[in-house]
């Protein structure tokens, strides 16, 4: 019942941002292997920002965020602008999905955190969370989880809503990496 109320709220439009728009994010450097909240959010190097289809992300409301999607991928855009999903030249699919619902001010990352968890383990998958990072001058949590594939989801709380946003891929590897840290560098908060 949760994950439908998670996906229900999804975001709803696609649009292309102006040149220059995005900015870049930081990288998460350690991993833990609870559910417990890192103390701070970890910073790191700098990647390039995507430079390939944009995708708007919006809850009921005004839009949340802008991100772009790696180039070298052929994407095909959903209706909604809540998803997108491709592949590789090499035929390995890759999506992107983002979810938005209602965030409520007694609730914080952590218990954003263990709800995605959660929800992720219920469907099978063997999850990790990491240290929370800041993206665009916005702090959230970053989970990792491995099942039939591999996922990356960074959540935050913006605009009053909580954002998950999720990268999804049949493997970890480095291209899979890249995506991921190239598509939060060009996330700009609306």
């Amino acid at each position: 019942m949760l994950l439908l109320g998670l996906s229900a709220c999804s975001s709803d439009s696609i649009a292309q941002p102006p040149d220059g728009a995005a900015t870049s994010a930081t990288s998460a450097t350690s991993a833990t292997s609870t559910s417990s909240a890192p103390a701070t959010p970890t910073t790191g190097p700098t990647t390039a920002p995507a430079t390939g289809p944009a995708l708007v992300v919006k809850d009921l409301g005004p839009p949340l965020l802008r991100l772009r999607l790696p180039d070298e991928v052929e994407w095909r855009l959903q209706p909604g602008g809540d998803a997108a999903y491709g592949d590789y030249p090499d035929t390995d699919p890759i999506s992107v999905e983002a979810v938005t619902v209602k965030a409520y001010p007694e609730n914080d990352l952590d218990h954003y955190a263990r709800i995605t968890s959660d929800l992720d383990r219920d469907l099978g998958s063997k999850v990790r969370r990491l240290d929370n990072r800041t993206v665009a001058g916005v702090e959230g949590f970053v989970l990792e989880s491995r099942g039939d594939r591999f996922v990356y989801t960074f959540g935050a709380i913006h605009g009053g809503s909580l954002v998950n946003l999720s990268v999804k891929t049949p493997r970890d590897d480095a291209r899979t990496r890249e995506s991921v840290e190239s598509i939060l560098a060009s996330v700009e908060w609306l």
